[in-house]
């Protein structure tokens, strides 16, 4: 987990799960955001993002994340429709 290396900072987390936000801001001392999409909204100094959310929204948040020159890692498939490929 990227908390337990040295050279690592978890600058922030997103979750649907609204119930996990005080464990995660207290266990991690990091930010809490509701979505995704929230999360990519702002202009925090992210070095690379890791997606793992539900198969169909792979693609989606990994352009986003790409367009804010992110490094992405995703769990397995990176797309979920092959016309997402091109994109």
């Amino acid at each position: 987990m990227v908390v337990d290396h040295s050279h690592a900072l978890l600058t922030a987390v997103a979750d649907t799960d609204v119930s996990l936000q005080n464990e995660v801001e207290e266990k991690f001392s990091t930010c809490f955001f509701h979505s995704v999409d929230e999360l990519l909204s702002l202009d925090l100094k992210i070095d690379w993002s890791l997606l793992q959310t539900p198969n169909g929204l792979h693609a989606q948040q990994a352009i986003k994340a790409l367009s804010k020159s992110h490094h992405v890692v995703i769990e397995k498939p990176w797309v979920y429709r092959n016309q997402n490929v091109k994109k």
